[in-house]
């Protein structure tokens, strides 16, 4: 999990993340999007319009343009970002996490390390 403050027009507030490589698409989870209020059908259909996560079939919105504070290397960092998407349910369940996926740690040229053994996880930039 990876905490980060994220503010935009309509939205602010803390979520934590999940950084899932195996995910193209990164977005605010259905959670995260009910416990902001966020009014994700007042935002337009993205692209993607649908993406299914698990056994969850969700429908797609653009946000728009947000600010994201995540640390990075022990420091925070200020992250703009002109897209971002946000996830609504569309069974009616509201369980999907927010995820980090490839196209966010490629647009900031991030790299993720991990080592289950020595219980440690970080990004990093590739500076």
């Amino acid at each position: 999990m990876l905490p980060a403050q994220v503010r935009g027009k309509k939205i602010g507030g803390l979520i934590e993340f999940i950084v899932d490589t195996g995910s193209s698409v990164s977005f605010i989870g259905t959670v995260d999007c009910f416990r902001l209020n966020i009014p994700v059908t007042s935002f337009p259909l993205a692209e993607p319009k649908h993406l299914v996560v698990g056994t969850e079939s969700l429908e797609l919105r653009e946000l728009g343009k947000i600010v994201l504070g995540i640390m990075v290397d022990e420091k925070l960092e200020r992250i703009e970002m002109n897209s971002f998407k946000a996830a609504k349910g569309l069974r009616g369940k509201e369980s999907t996490p927010s995820i980090f996926g490839l196209d966010f740690l490629k647009a900031n040229n991030f790299y993720l390390y991990a080592n289950p053994a020595k219980n440690v996880a970080y990004m990093s930039n590739e500076d």
